[in-house]
């Protein structure tokens, strides 16, 4: 038993409530802080859901320093506000599966629109990115509906794997950057290529249409002009 003090009164607490205070505490610290910072970091905005949790996370460990609490309402307590920290690193998670790296991803192939990924890594780079989204929305799907467990409790477990899937898919893309950039130089000079023979052939067709063959003593400066 442990003394504190309740309301100005000096209360024992039994070791097995101290002991759950202390594992609550460690994964806020451990697990919900860290992923917070991640979100942050990556969203730019602190999650208000998250932080609604946390506020009732804190109102059920506050309930436990009333007088008239005893120790099993004390680890009724301590049950009901390791529900809100299970949902606070769960939508933090889900932050991160359904949006941050979704986005990440989208704006990926937005970026890489025009050019050919067949040609990254001697054709290996587009397989294996195909291989790494499906394991990631395999995963993401499972977690979705394994979202609670057989007591009805939130379960983060399949929610961590789904975006450590995800986390691999921008992980395998980082890695290729030199590639991936060499490919897009040559897709832009591609495209250069194309719009000069492109314009040639315009002025091709415009001096025969106009009949003026003479100007083809210029073919020369024509062809330096767009080499």
């Amino acid at each position: 038993m442990i003394e504190t003090e309740k309301n100005g009164k000096s209360i024992a607490m039994s070791s097995e409530v101290c002991s759950k205070l202390d594992e609550l505490y460690g994964t806020y610290r451990n697990k919900l802080k860290p992923l917070i910072f991640v979100v942050e970091n990556n969203i730019g905005k602190f999650p208000v859901q998250v932080l609604i949790e946390i506020r009732s996370y804190q109102d059920h460990i506050a309930n436990c320093f009333l007088a008239e609490k005893n120790e099993m309402d004390c680890l009724k307590e301590l049950n009901k506000a390791n529900g809100h920290l299970q949902r606070a690193i769960a939508d933090c998670y889900k932050t991160l599966m359904q949006i941050y790296y979704p986005d990440e991803i989208a704006k990926f192939y937005k970026d890489y629109l025009h050019v050919d990924l067949g040609v990254v890594n001697d054709g290996l780079f587009r397989p294996e990115l195909k291989r790494l989204e499906n394991i990631a929305k395999e995963k993401s799907n499972l977690a979705k509906k394994n979202e609670f467990n057989a007591n009805g409790e939130i379960s983060c477990t399949d929610f961590e794997d789904a975006v450590l899937a995800y986390r691999n898919v921008i992980i395998h893309i980082n890695d290729h950057s030199r590639g991936l950039e060499n490919a897009a130089k040559h897709a832009k000079r591609s495209i250069w290529r194309d719009w000069k023979f492109a314009l040639v052939s315009g002025i091709i067709g415009a001096i025969l249409s106009t009949g003026t063959l003479l100007i083809i003593q210029n073919w020369d400066a024509i062809i330096k002009l767009f080499s």
